[in-house]
């Protein structure tokens, strides 16, 4: 195992995958990101039907 922080995962299958602290941020991020533009994108949604 890697002396560098990080978080060892068990995935789905039962694998295990190692990330660095640095890439647990990275994504973070870009799942928070992705769920940001979900979440317009359902609010514009929501809105469109409440006009129409």
């Amino acid at each position: 195992m890697d002396s560098e922080p990080g978080y060892r995962l068990q995935g789905t299958q039962g694998h295990w995958v190692w990330l660095s602290r640095a890439d647990a941020w990275e994504a973070a991020q870009e799942l928070a990101t992705l769920l940001d533009e979900d979440a317009a994108a359902v609010e514009s949604t929501a809105a469109a039907d409440t006009m129409s």
